[in-house]
């Protein structure tokens, strides 16, 4: 998105000068943006255990955890963790992903906690198109995560 445009512009006397327009509340605007966003902090960290099951197919055995908040500092203390499997189909254009990841009991909070305002969301289930609910999620992408 652009905060200004340039046109060109003629004066009385017939020079060409660059008018630069700013849009209107463009200050407003960006801050309201900014404060809907924040300014997060994120830290993750990853293990994966892959297993190649055929030349086609593969298991991975992960465990991701991380935090992301609004704190002006990384916080390790309340992290979130879950572990999950996946598989993996091989192709030409890399691999076909489906991972499966359960959250750890305890180990979850959304938004920020009592410090900076964290709501538990331990309660919280993934509705899976209607079928199930579970305290997880699914994530299906091509190529590897790393």
């Amino acid at each position: 998105a652009s905060l200004a445009q340039v046109h060109r512009g003629l004066l009385h006397d017939g020079r060409d000068v660059a008018v630069k327009v700013k849009y209107p509340n463009i200050e407003r605007i960006v801050a309201t943006d900014l404060a809907s966003i924040g300014f997060f902090i994120r830290w993750l960290a990853q293990l994966e255990l892959r297993v190649p099951v055929t030349a086609n197919f593969g298991l991975v055995f992960f465990g991701d955890t991380g935090d992301v908040n609004r704190l002006p500092q990384f916080d390790f203390g309340n992290p979130q963790l879950s572990v999950g499997l996946g598989f993996r189909y091989y192709t030409i254009i890399g691999p076909i992903r489906v991972d499966l990841g359960w959250r750890v009991p305890g180990m979850q909070t959304l938004g920020q906690d009592e410090r900076a305002g964290r709501v538990a969301a331990d309660d919280t289930n993934v509705n899976f198109f209607g079928l199930f609910e579970w305290a997880g999620a699914v994530h299906v992408s091509i190529g590897e995560a790393f």
